[in-house]
């Protein structure tokens, strides 16, 4: 049946792995059910789902598909590819991000809706066009006709073979009735790109942080205990609070709820096939109970990176417990990596205590590049792609974040990245509700959590090498990654290249690199 898929490719050539890609998407369609495909980052993911897309719409075998992505600059990712497909396309996103009315995200599904009811909305004329299909377009317009942009585009759904969205559409109650009333009576294919960060949201929408003032936190670091759990009554009658689920809080000043919900991974099969894409899934044993069904990944595995450096320092971790000793190793290697690189160097902490860290410690002065923050700018990440031919940059931002996976650096915009730690939750009340929550959903407490800060590291390693024959120097800045039960983690083009050494190499080695990059480019 697979047969045909091909001739919807639009492009004059494949990638290395890409037609083996299409043709697993294909066949784990054709068979139905759930399935998890594994593939590195720069494969041409997009444009081998979109082909899929093409060729099962265009022949009539399902009648739609939902592309469901991490950030809304993905959605417009997929955007930019659809010239080169004949598709109809709604393109969805969340209601705090296009609301007129200025409500914040976290109160938006709620004030949208009593102000609608009551007749009190701005922008709720009905308007016939078809929405615009780009962000900034659809809000300039909705503005000129005093129309909500988020109900204009949803009249999109009722003509669309494809409906691209954030993955909260797949998990929030509002989006999600929303989709199920398009969904009924259709076999409709879903697709979840990034689809690792699937069980991380299932376990955040579990644990939520609420910002509370109370004189409570100062009384429970006099007791002495960690945290108490707030009786509902009480939060009710004394402290005037309407609170969702438990109510925990702790004498740091934390406060957080934890909420008992239904398993929405059930939502997975109500599709005709569920197809989960990731450059790094894990352990087959691990992904089969994140996702709740017995399933082998299908991995397709080029040979990715043939010119890329793979180092563990075995003397420095970001572990809480070792973290004060290891900072400042951490910070010099740092520096010595970004000051011997010949081109742009990429730095992903685990939290923003260790960027703000690099900053007091006078990261700028220490460093013969200009210096870029995650958070600083919109425009910070072009300003630092722009300096890669111009002697180079450093940009820093966390794992798991906007920089480490959902954007791009090709070809040298990019040439180095060193991932410092491995972003686990810090030791205290979170920690306890999540794992909580993960042993609930996933029948183990602890693992599923190492291993979502296990992908989240090899997402932003991976930035620096976005094909077979890139050149790439990365740095795994933990001993953690050599561990046993770390090390199955990573993605195997990885690990067959993972080198231990001790941090104060790590520069020198550096030096090395700038010699085998002059001689990738000039060749033979």
């Amino acid at each position: 049946m697979c047969e045909g898929v091909a001739g919807h490719f639009p492009y004059p050539k494949y990638r290395p792995g890409q037609l083996d890609l299409v043709k697993t998407i294909c066949e784990s369609i054709q068979s139905g059910g759930i399935h998890a495909i594994e593939a590195p980052n720069g494969i041409g993911k997009t444009s081998s789902i979109l082909t899929n897309v093409a060729y099962y719409v265009k022949e009539g075998l399902v009648d739609g598909f939902i592309y469901l992505v991490r950030t809304h600059r993905q959605i417009d990712r997929v955007l930019d590819e659809l010239p080169h497909f004949n598709l109809k396309v709604a393109p969805l996103r969340g209601k705090g991000e296009l609301c007129l009315m200025g409500f914040a995200k976290e109160e938006v599904y709620e004030a949208c809706n009593e102000v609608r009811r009551s007749g009190r909305c701005k922008f709720s004329r009905y308007v016939d066009d078809k929405a615009p299909l780009r962000v900034q377009e659809l809000i300039e317009r909705s503005l000129q006709l005093k129309t909500c942009p988020y109900y204009w585009s949803l009249r999109r759904l009722g003509y669309s073979e494809l409906v691209v969205a954030p993955i909260n559409y797949l998990l929030e109650e509002e989006p999600w009735r929303m989709l199920s009333e398009w969904l009924k009576g259709r076999d409709i294919v879903l697709v979840v790109d990034e689809a690792h960060n699937l069980s991380r949201h299932l376990i955040s929408s579990q644990v939520r942080r609420i910002d509370l003032n109370l004189t409570i936190y100062e009384e429970i670091r006099k007791a002495g205990v960690d945290f108490i759990e707030v009786p509902k009554d009480y939060a009710q009658k004394a402290l005037g609070l309407e609170v969702e689920g438990r109510l925990f809080v702790d004498g740091d000043g934390n406060s957080l709820t934890l909420l008992d919900l239904p398993d929405k991974r059930e939502r997975l099969r109500s599709f005709y096939a569920a197809i989960l894409v990731s450059g790094t899934w894990g352990p087959d044993r691990l992904v089969s109970r994140e996702v709740g069904v017995r399933l082998k990944v299908k991995r397709i595995s080029p040979d990715w990176g043939s010119n890329a450096i793979v180092l563990v320092t075995e003397d420095l971790t970001t572990r809480y417990s070792e973290r004060e000793r290891s900072l400042k190793m951490i910070y010099e290697m740092v520096v010595g990596v970004v000051n011997s690189i010949e081109g742009n160097v990429g730095v992903f902490t685990p939290s923003y205590d260790i960027i703000n860290y690099f900053r007091e410690m006078g990261l700028e002065d220490h460093v013969n590049k200009p210096v870029y923050y995650e958070n600083d700018s919109n425009n910070s990440v072009e300003e630092f792609k722009s300096m890669a031919d111009k002697g180079g940059a450093v940009l820093l931002g966390v794992q798991s974040g906007r920089i480490s996976e959902g954007v791009d650096f090709p070809g040298n915009e990019m040439i180095a990245s060193v991932v410092v730690g491995l972003q686990l939750p810090r030791p205290g009340l979170e920690q306890r509700l999540r794992r909580v929550v993960e042993l609930n959903l996933f029948g183990e407490s602890g693992e599923i959590e190492l291993l979502h800060a296990v992908r989240s590291a090899s997402q932003a390693a991976g930035r620096c090498v976005r094909g077979p024959e890139d050149a790439g120097f990365i740095v795994l800045a933990d001993y953690r990654f050599l561990m046993d039960n770390v090390r199955p983690m990573l993605p195997y083009w990885m690990l067959r290249k993972m080198t231990p050494v001790s941090s104060k190499e790590v520069p020198k080695l550096a030096k090395s690199f700038n010699r085998l990059i002059g001689n990738v480019q000039t060749g033979p």
